[in-house]
């Protein structure tokens, strides 16, 4: 291709053969294996990464509020233990501490009975034990037959 180019020029002085020389073996040229390439500082400046934590804290709490709190009457049924905290807290310990305090302070539990709910309780932190919105505990069972009399 070099050979072309100047052959083609040939009656041009020899400036001007010697810069499409340089420009045909600039364009020939094949980038290295393994060389990434040129970019300029505004292509850099142009990609920035998004993550959950460069969100807007209203937008990450809104998030947190969709995928965390149940519908009023609603409740989580705690069946056996070892009590897990929903996978959304287990992920990361910047998103746990964001968001534990709103699960635990609008989410109604519920278990199967009273050495559930002392499983449960002991499984918690101490400083989640304030927040705990309700822990229901059916009524005792006597006999086939529910009893209220107690609550009298």
């Amino acid at each position: 291709m070099e050979d072309f180019l100047v052959k083609k020029v040939r009656g041009a002085s020899n400036s001007y053969q010697r810069y499409k020389t340089t420009i045909s073996r600039l364009g020939s040229r094949k980038a290295r294996p393994g060389s990434a390439p040129i970019s300029t500082v505004s292509e850099k400046n142009k990609e920035k990464t998004l993550t959950f934590f460069s969100l807007p804290p209203e937008i990450r709490n809104r998030i947190y509020d969709e995928t965390l709190v149940l519908e009023e009457g609603d409740a989580v049924v705690l069946a056996r233990a070892p009590y897990k905290e929903p996978a959304l807290l287990r992920a990361d310990s910047r998103i746990h501490d964001e968001a534990f305090k709103m699960y635990y302070t609008m989410t109604d539990f519920e278990v199967e009975d009273v050495d559930h709910a002392l499983r449960f309780l002991q499984s918690l932190c101490t400083c989640v034990i304030p927040m705990l919105r309700s822990v229901r505990v059916p009524i005792v069972r006597c006999f086939g037959a529910y009893h209220a009399s107690y609550l009298r």
